[in-house]
């Protein structure tokens, strides 16, 4: 790594041509906000919509926020997303869990 010479620590400049891209826990909170949004629409719920990661009041951010409303400001359900500790998709580990 270079080092600057401002402060003589090593800093970081990432490759304008690398194309690796790697998810993250926003990454699944936007998707899921969609298949929210999604249904919400297909189905015509009588419900607001969803947003990713809202602050409210208290200065809380939770993952994601569905209004009661489609103009409301009114809160219906609040989501907090967590990564598995195991795979959802090995039956092996999910037969522990019947």
């Amino acid at each position: 790594m270079k080092k600057t010479k401002l402060t003589e620590k090593p800093s970081r400049v990432t490759s304008p041509f690398d194309i690796s891209s790697h998810k993250t826990e926003r990454t699944a909170n936007q998707k899921f906000v969609e298949w929210i949004n999604q249904i919400v629409k297909e189905k015509n719920l009588p419900i607001g919509i969803a947003e990713q990661e809202t602050v409210g009041a208290y200065r809380k951010q939770p993952d994601v926020v569905i209004f009661e409303g489609p103009k409301s400001e009114k809160v219906l359900c609040l989501i907090e997303l967590k990564p598995p500790y195991f795979s959802p998709f090995d039956e092996k580990e999910l037969g522990n869990y019947k």
